[in-house]
């Protein structure tokens, strides 16, 4: 049997991951990618804001680096004045 409180927790994180592909539809992978960081090291490692601030800055930049360096387009999104 599983844990108490396995199920929500199941539930919660394909949640997040459903909001994640949503965002990115919606303002792109750049944006969708940071605020869900941000979120998930604020609420569920309960890092500091400086240190999810500098985390999340560190990840976005290794992003843009590698779609560069592959050449790839990262998504944008439906809304044109968060593109």
């Amino acid at each position: 049997h599983p844990p108490p409180g396995a199920e929500r927790r199941a539930v919660a994180y394909l949640a997040g991951i459903a909001g994640y592909v949503v965002m990115t539809w919606l303002t792109g992978m750049r944006s969708a990618s940071a605020l869900c960081m941000l979120a998930f090291l604020l609420v569920v490692a309960r890092m500091r804001w400086t240190s999810a601030l500098i985390y999340t800055a560190s990840v976005l930049a290794g992003l843009e680096a590698l779609s560069a360096l592959l050449g790839v387009h990262l998504p944008r999104g439906v809304i044109p004045f968060l593109r």
